[in-house]
């Protein structure tokens, strides 16, 4: 069960945060004379990462940070290991003895009550869109890993090609890049790292949902467009993120305020694209309901869209 408060020892003090509300993975005490904040993350790499931020009040509205370590741990059987810390400021690592000192007990604090909901990140948390989930299959195909993860029980990968193939046709893809399997209606096919979006498009097409999957664990990461609910607490985040994936790329430039490339470089186009998705992805759920419905007028147009295709 994930905890609602936790408790952080800071020069004799003691500090209690609480879980901030839609957010499983922020801590933080209300508006005092210290504020308090610890958000925590699993990174591609298997690392977590804990950002622990303490500011002082100078007003009724104003807090300045007075420290901000950015910690890159290792959690293993025996603990959580500090490796680097960085000052988010500079971006650099920080080496002073001292400040290690002081960081390490409050990670060992933080590791004794979040301990079984830092054992529970997994590596689908870094999973929230079909973009993500390209990504994701990218980087696993090229870890050749000892884990196989299927899509939708159809797509294959993680385990290297040589786990699925040793066909003629395979043997030369694998020379270009990495490949994945999909289990087609008609047998199972060699795909390239270039053609998996589209075949996401098509399993979610068909099938209505994408899922990934390790075997042990299922996380549905996008399904078909839905009506939205008229409440604002009963929307849907993957309800938010299709109608976003379905919008053209004028009105992702209307909307962040990102210009595109209008003189077809397909280069230019996917990093405008990019931006555009990490300009999404770095927003609240509230603030992706308001950009939802201050642009109503795009409602109906991304439904017919997506009724055209269906």
């Amino acid at each position: 069960m994930k905890p609602n408060k936790i408790a952080i020892m800071y020069k004799g003090v003691v500090h209690f945060l609480n879980r901030v509300t839609g957010e499983s993975k922020h801590y933080q005490i209300a508006f005092e004379t210290d504020r308090w904040s610890i958000r925590f993350y699993l990174l591609q790499n298997g690392q977590i990462r804990i950002i622990i931020n303490k500011s002082i009040k100078k007003s009724e509205t104003e807090y300045h940070t007075h420290f901000c370590y950015d910690c890159y741990c290792t959690l293993d059987k025996n603990g959580l290991f500090l490796d680097d810390v960085h000052d988010p400021a500079t971006c650099r690592k920080i080496t002073n003895p001292t400040k290690w000192f002081t960081i390490e007990p409050m990670l060992r604090d933080i590791h004794n009550q979040l301990k079984e909901e830092l054992e529970a990140l997994h590596p689908f948390d870094l999973i929230h869109d079909i973009r993500d989930l390209e990504h994701f299959i990218y980087r696993k195909m090229e870890e050749y890993g000892k884990v196989e993860f299927t899509v939708n029980n159809s797509l294959r990968f993680g385990i290297g090609e040589n786990a699925y193939t040793t066909s003629e046709e395979a043997l030369k893809a694998k020379e270009k890049e990495p490949v994945v399997l999909l289990n087609l209606f008609n047998g199972n096919h060699i795909i390239s790292k270039d053609t998996i979006i589209f075949f996401l498009y098509w399993l979610l097409d068909r099938d209505k949902e994408l899922s990934v999957s390790d075997g042990q664990k299922l996380k549905t990461v996008v399904r078909s467009f839905e009506e939205s609910p008229k409440k604002p607490n009963e929307w849907s985040l993957q309800t938010l993120n299709t109608w976003w994936q379905w919008l053209s790329f004028d009105e992702f430039e209307d909307i962040t305020g990102i210009e595109q490339d209008r003189d077809g470089n397909n280069e230019i186009d996917a990093k405008f694209l990019d931006d555009a998705n990490q300009f999404w992805q770095n927003k609240t759920f509230q603030e992706k309901i308001k950009i939802y419905q201050s642009n109503s007028h795009l409602h109906e147009i991304v439904k017919e869209r997506i009724e055209a295709y269906e």
